[in-house]
């Protein structure tokens, strides 16, 4: 099998790489059905059949290579009748591989292009990600200061409020007792002033009373 095959890849490398006279496109693909079909079918006679059971006298590679060479000639037909001739890649194997590293490197940069656009776009995302977070923060910060200042402010007005209805109490306080100290100054003032009128009256009474007695005495 491999004294055959070396001759079929010998006929195929030629007809895929000729210059001139291209074959049509697919025809070489179908060629390689054709001619190794044969070689599978006969060399499997000397299979045991033990290892490789026998189906209607064949076995199951010998059924196979039959279908497809029957499949592989009427395709061959067909691309020979109705088919293009395939497009030259390239002059010759040397060029055609070159011309594959090429495409290879290519492909291998636009990979890594790719992988560093990614990483490039995974590195913006994380910076307006903090970005994000950093104003976040900051307007907590603001909002904490501002919650600060408020609560200062209106502990120092409460403070003031109470220093000023301390000093309101202490002023009412204080005219309460001046009030009272008038009243009771007052009050002191009557009390002295009729208690001297009834040590006057007295006094003058008793002139008449002795008057009344003298009268008593003359009429006696």
């Amino acid at each position: 099998e491999f004294l055959y095959l070396v001759p079929v890849n010998a006929i195929v490398l030629y007809l895929a790489f000729r210059p001139s006279k291209r074959s049509p496109a697919g025809f070489v693909t179908v060629l390689i059905g054709i001619l190794y079909a044969p070689v599978r079918f006969f060399l499997d006679f000397l299979r045991p059949e033990d290892t490789d059971p026998r189906y209607a006298g064949l076995t199951f590679a010998q059924w196979s290579a039959i279908v497809a060479f029957c499949l592989a000639i009427y395709v061959a037909s067909r691309i020979l009748k109705t088919g293009k001739p395939a497009e030259t890649v390239a002059r010759t194997s040397g060029e055609a591989q070159e011309r594959l590293r090429i495409i290879l490197r290519e492909d291998e940069e636009a990979q890594k292009q790719h992988v560093a656009g990614r990483q490039t776009e995974a590195e913006r995302k994380k910076a307006e990600i903090a970005r994000a977070r950093a104003e976040r923060e900051r307007e907590d910060a603001e909002l904490a200061a501002a919650e600060a200042a408020r609560a200062r402010k209106d502990a120092a007005g409460a403070k003031d409020t109470g220093g000023e209805a301390d000093a309101s109490a202490t002023e009412t306080e204080t005219e309460a007792e001046a009030e009272a100290e008038a009243e009771a100054a007052g009050a002191a003032e009557t009390t002295a002033a009729a208690g001297g009128g009834a040590t006057a009256r007295p006094a003058a009474a008793r002139p008449g009373g002795a008057g009344k007695k003298k009268n008593k005495n003359r009429r006696r």
